[in-house]
């Protein structure tokens, strides 16, 4: 059996009101505020109805409190804001949302 070094958790910036940490090739965001199980609960269903639709994380494991997905390689978008880049994180971010409205409203009832 082989036991290899465990990577500390790495805090996830833009995190808001919740806890993000990444661990390896996971993130692990841990639910906090009002209504949280409830955001939680919507968010994990979300995210398995839009997968291979739109560039959603896998999730991993759900417990009550704790949402664990993939990590996805990437930039957050707000980072992506700047005279350069702008123009084109809008565009991309546009055909994104071109696509989600494809999603039924009530996608979340029918999962």
């Amino acid at each position: 059996m082989s036991l290899e070094p465990r990577q500390p958790p790495t805090s996830m910036p833009h995190a808001y009101t919740n806890a993000c940490h990444r661990v390896g090739d996971t993130v692990t965001k841990a639910s906090a505020g009002p209504q949280a199980l409830q955001r939680q609960a919507l968010e994990e269903t979300a995210l398995r109805a839009l997968a291979g639709r739109l560039p959603v994380a896998v999730v991993v494991d759900s417990q009550p409190g704790v949402l664990t997905t993939a990590y996805v390689e990437g930039t957050p978008g707000q980072e992506l804001m700047t005279d350069e880049l702008a123009a084109t994180a809008l565009q991309t971010l546009g055909r994104l949302l071109a696509e989600l409205q494809t999603v039924r409203p009530d996608f979340h009832s029918v999962v």
